[in-house]
């Protein structure tokens, strides 16, 4: 996949500071790139019976648009645009839409809108368009021009030292800050390679405080720490859905979704190849759904659970390096895990700290996957199947299940609607309405 060649315009010996992760480990995907998106366009479209095919907020007041020949002195309409992204997270307004025309734009920025649930706000790219969010080269040089050479430190926290003593830390490419903001269609690309970084430094998508925030159909990659965070741990009610989010992070620290708030709903987002865990429901965050993700190539678990009542429904879960999923510490309770697919060697579902009351059932889990049948931390319940799981091709992470397939109408019918005698286990349902 993608990487940003080093600005040659920087004086500092990036060499010796940049220590970014390579994703060519045995346990990441290494998929062509043209491959990955018709994958990624697979989930987008994926029909979720009794959830809406478009997630979008519903916006009926003004719209104002940002474009890469336009000015920011401009009132922002579709014919005379808005030159920055700054500018837009600006002027945003509750029942407002900026829509931002192809081209690239650059961050880091930040939207501070307190929208609701009746007048929302949104940012983004119009129908169809190519719109890049990153740093600018200058951007780049002036963090680069603050840092001081250090040696390789295997201390995260010391890799980037700036000339007055302290730690540099980036910030993330867009913030949202309010509530009821959209951030959707946009493409992040970060400095993970072309700057050091420091522990917990760098977000492509950051959310700070507030509710129901809406992280729809974006592709982010290559930055240092996550690829979506909701930030100050109180955040709730918020999804994301629907993005590809890739190559990113340095240390087990970094992953593509962090999940540390309440009600966080995330589904049908292709998360592959992160330094640490591929969703990372922690420390303690309650009522969290995970569905219909493909999670996969991480070099920690794919996903692990910190706390009560996670739903965990219609994953397909493979090629992680530590394992499926974590019951992590004695916060985690009562997670249900069902209708999932764990494919592939390797350790289905791992346990730490004392975890219990959880259940995993239904699940189709590959016959050469190892996998506990008896544990305090977790029900094994009687329904899961070992068997080939019988999808179209899993190289290709093309999931559809086959005619003959075990996981047809093998699924558990309470957790989720369904068609045909009871849900299929896995992404998709074979049956039609």
């Amino acid at each position: 996949m993608r990487k940003i060649a080093a600005i040659l315009l920087i004086v500092i010996p990036l060499a010796s500071l940049v220590h970014a992760t390579d994703f060519n480990k045995p346990w990441h995907v290494q998929t062509p790139r043209h491959t990955l998106l018709e994958a990624w366009q697979r989930l987008k479209k994926l029909d979720v019976p009794g959830k809406a095919a478009d997630s979008r907020f519903k916006i009926t007041g003004a719209s104002r648009f940002v474009g890469p020949e336009g000015d920011d002195t401009n009132p922002g309409t579709e014919d005379r645009p808005w030159r920055t992204l700054q500018k837009a997270c600006t002027e945003l307004r509750p029942n407002m839409v900026v829509y931002l025309m192809a081209g690239t734009y650059y961050g880091p920025a930040t939207a501070r809108v307190q929208g609701t649930e009746k007048a929302p706000a949104a940012i983004r790219a119009v129908e169809g368009a190519e719109v890049v969010i990153t740093y600018s080269d200058e951007w780049v040089k002036a963090e680069a021009d603050k840092l001081v050479s250090v040696e390789p430190s295997k201390d995260i926290r010391n890799r980037a030292m700036g000339k007055d003593g302290q730690g540099k830390h980036y910030p993330g490419l867009l913030t949202l800050a309010g509530g009821f903001i959209e951030v959707s269609g946009l493409h992040f690309i970060g400095v993970r390679d072309r700057l050091p970084h420091n522990l917990y430094s760098e977000n492509g998508v950051t959310l700070s405080g507030g509710t129901g925030y809406r992280v729809l159909g974006n592709e982010i990659e290559n930055v240092g720490h996550c690829g979506v965070k909701p930030m100050d741990h109180g955040e709730h009610g918020f999804l994301i859905e629907g993005n590809f989010i890739h190559d990113l992070g340095q240390t087990q620290h970094d992953h593509g979704v962090y999940c540390p708030s309440d009600d966080g709903t995330i589904r049908r987002n292709l998360i592959l190849n992160s330094a640490g865990y591929g969703i990372h429901a922690y420390s303690t965050p309650e009522r969290i759904a995970v569905s219909r993700n493909i999670v996969a190539g991480h070099a920690a678990y794919g996903i692990i659970l910190g706390g009560p009542d996670a739903q965990v429904f219609h994953n397909v879960v493979f090629g992680n390096h530590e394992g499926g999923l974590f019951f992590f510490r004695e916060d985690c309770r009562r997670a249900v895990v069902k209708n999932n697919i764990f494919w592939g060697p390797g350790r289905a579902l791992g346990v730490d700290h004392n975890p219990s009351d959880n259940l995993a059932d239904y699940n189709c889990i590959a016959p050469e996957a190892t996998v506990t049948t008896a544990s305090p931390a977790y029900a094994y319940g009687p329904h899961n199947l070992r068997a080939d799981l019988g999808f179209v091709d899993g190289v290709s992470l093309d999931f559809t299940v086959k005619p003959d397939s075990p996981c047809i109408d093998a699924g558990d019918p309470n957790v989720s609607a369904y068609y045909g005698k009871a849900p299929d286990i896995g992404l998709f349902e074979a049956g039609r309405p």
